[in-house]
């Protein structure tokens, strides 16, 4: 009995508690949402505000980790949530403070999230030179000032060269480098791959499993599988008659492959400029296919239907997790062309720009 006690009592003591109190607010809800790599769905846990007071507890079973807990009194509209306090998660008892009217947060008990303070006080300037120089970029680009918008992206690289520097240094120190990895997925999980394997190789092999660095490796492996010059990947899809293709029958000629969804957009204002280079490969050795991200085959097959494209619209049914994530596809449209060999020869083709280059490799004046 006494064992079993003394059990429970070491498995509370390796979770965590987050008592937080919100003022100005008497009842309500707060939602936590992790802010992590491709979260299942936006928030993972909420909890009622009693009394300006609430309670969330847990066992983390990752390193630390940034999360937000947004508020929601019973007031107000059920979608108004007022607040933003975001910290650092860790397994330990913390205290969280937010006040409604300063919009002012108070955190106690994480030692990441002490850590990341010290971090942006020490390097205040850096961090909001680099904000500062975001919000001109987009006033720029809003006001379409080319001029404005040069100087303000310059500034920018500038600040993110100093944030490079400290994320490199931060990352090969044991203490902050949870921190840091953090900092690497926020301000580089979307630089080219060769930027973010630059600072991936200064890492131990231990730290690559870090929920950060993990998914910043893993989409390096694959960015490297899809550089130009590499062999495809190779696939087996199904029409929605459920014929079989394979990356094989198409050799001996070009293959331009994009990656599309019925619920797309954009994919669909490409469709004109697709029928087009259609037109410029007939009788030329020269395929096209259209890979469905739908989840859902009555979507895939009723977009399908409507849309009547001239060539193969094909798919495994698992969206961005099956051939897709093997051709690296994180945003669509997504457009390849394949040489007659198997390999990748172009990438990120759209709109008139396609158009020109499949002239160019089939000779079509």
């Amino acid at each position: 009995m006494l064992a079993a006690i003394l059990l429970n009592s070491c498995k509370q003591d390796e979770g965590y508690v987050v008592n937080g109190t919100v003022k100005g607010v008497e009842n309500g809800i707060v939602y936590m949402s992790k802010r992590i790599p491709k979260p299942k769905q936006w928030y993972c846990d909420s909890a009622k505000v009693v009394n300006g007071e609430f309670v969330f507890k847990g066992v983390l079973n990752d390193d630390p980790q940034m999360v937000s807990l947004v508020c929601n009194d019973y007031d107000s509209p059920k979608d108004d949530f007022f607040c933003v306090m975001s910290f650092f998660l860790e397994n330990s008892k913390i205290k969280v403070v937010y006040d409604k009217e300063k919009e002012s947060l108070q955190v106690e008990g994480s030692k990441s999230h002490d850590i990341c303070e010290g971090i942006e006080k020490e390097h205040q300037a850096l961090f909001k030179g680099y904000k500062s120089a975001g919000t001109k970029a987009y006033k720029a680009r809003k006001s379409k000032d080319s001029t404005a918008l040069e100087l303000a992206r310059k500034d920018e690289e500038k600040a993110l060269d100093g944030i490079r520097k400290l994320v490199k240094k931060n990352l090969i120190t044991k203490e902050n480098r949870n921190v840091a990895a953090y900092y690497f997925y926020e301000y580089f999980g979307q630089r080219s791959w060769q930027e973010r394997d630059e600072i991936l190789k200064e890492l131990s092999e231990d730290f690559l499993s870090n929920i950060y660095v993990k998914e910043i490796n893993e989409d390096v492996i694959r960015e490297k599988r899809v550089v130009i010059g590499s062999k495809a990947p190779n696939f087996s899809l199904k029409d929605t008659s459920n014929t079989t293709y394979t990356l094989d029958q198409y050799k001996g000629k070009y293959l331009l492959v994009e990656f599309s969804s019925s619920w797309c957009g954009w994919c669909k204002k490409e469709i004109p400029y697709l029928e087009e280079v259609y037109k410029l490969g007939k009788n030329k050795p020269f395929e096209m296919i259209t890979i469905n991200l739908d989840k859902k085959r009555e979507l895939w097959v009723e977009d399908t239907r409507k849309e009547n494209l001239p060539w193969n619209v094909l798919s495994d049914l698992k969206a961005f997790d099956g051939i897709a994530k093997e051709f690296n596809v994180h945003g669509i449209p997504q457009i390849y062309l394949l040489s007659p060999e198997g390999k990748i020869i172009e990438k990120g083709l759209r709109g008139d720009n396609m158009i020109a280059k499949i002239k160019e490799y089939l000779a079509v004046k």
